[in-house]
């Protein structure tokens, strides 16, 4: 298995929207796993950006949040390395930067049974 870039997206708003969603990648017999997520503060100052894991649904909200207004200073590299294995297939990632265009989020994961 190969770990790849899945998603990538720099919200132009300030309103919380969806990073990923399984719905296009995952199928019965090509399972896949989330390996990280990484938040890169694009911006010249300092903001603050949420990210939020919701399994069943695209609930943006305290409920589902994994950061919730964290702050960042500019030019700032998070890195989520926990692999998300409870993904289900109505399940999504959603962010959000107190700047529009402030951050970029990058998905990388594995498409079990791809191969290079």
């Amino acid at each position: 298995m190969i770990t790849r870039q899945l998603a990538q997206t720099r919200p132009s708003g300030t309103s919380a929207e969806s990073i990923f969603t399984s719905g296009g990648i995952q199928t019965h017999d090509r399972p896949y796993k989330l390996h990280s997520v990484i938040i890169c503060n694009v911006s010249g100052s300092t903001l603050n950006m949420s990210l939020f894991h919701d399994v069943d649904g695209s609930t943006y909200d305290e409920s589902t949040a994994l950061f919730f207004e964290y702050p960042m200073t500019a030019g700032q590299t998070l890195i989520m390395s926990e692999p998300l294995t409870d993904y289900q297939i109505a399940g999504n990632l959603g962010g959000q930067s107190s700047v529009a265009n402030g951050i970029t989020f990058t998905v990388y994961g594995e498409i079990q049974g791809e191969q290079l």
